[in-house]
């Protein structure tokens, strides 16, 4: 079932509220290759179906997008949740902390249907790369696969 541009928003504006405090100073990126016979806004629909947040630049055969904040994250915590992956987003996130980052890659064809699909590379048209820079990489991984309380 298709939700509306308004119960999107709704559900996005209670992912941004549950956010630990040091998510409000986090930095999103986003970066995918971009090849000559891909079309950009297919590519740039498959970012945005899981980071509507993003400003988007393209240049040398790459789209980037950048984002601020929890919002930036929201639709993407959500899929993780409908998809009922998060442990092994867990388990991928947390082998993805480095000095104040979160990195990791997700399949840019299963973008395009919504579906948080966690990559370890070998994409024939590559994949999107997802850095985000915080205080907190762990916190911001336990928050994005958190459980829900029973």
């Amino acid at each position: 079932m298709t939700k509306s541009i308004e119960e999107e928003a709704a559900l996005d504006v209670m992912e941004v509220a549950s956010a630990p405090p040091v998510a409000k100073d986090l930095v999103l990126e986003v970066a995918t290759p971009l090849y000559p016979t891909e079309d950009e806004g297919a590519v740039s629909r498959a970012i945005w179906t899981m980071f509507p947040e993003l400003e988007f630049a393209v240049g040398k055969g790459r789209m980037m997008g950048i984002g601020e904040g929890p919002a930036s994250l929201a639709r993407f915590r959500r899929g993780l949740r409908e998809m009922m992956i998060r442990d092994t987003a867990r388990s991928m996130l947390l082998d993805g902390i480095g000095d104040g980052t979160l990195a990791f890659s997700l399949n840019k064809q299963s973008a395009v249907a919504r579906v948080p699909n966690f990559s370890t590379g070998g994409a024939p048209l590559g994949d999107i790369e997802v850095t985000i820079r915080t205080v907190d990489p762990e916190a911001m991984a336990i928050w994005l696969c958190e459980l829900d309380e029973d």
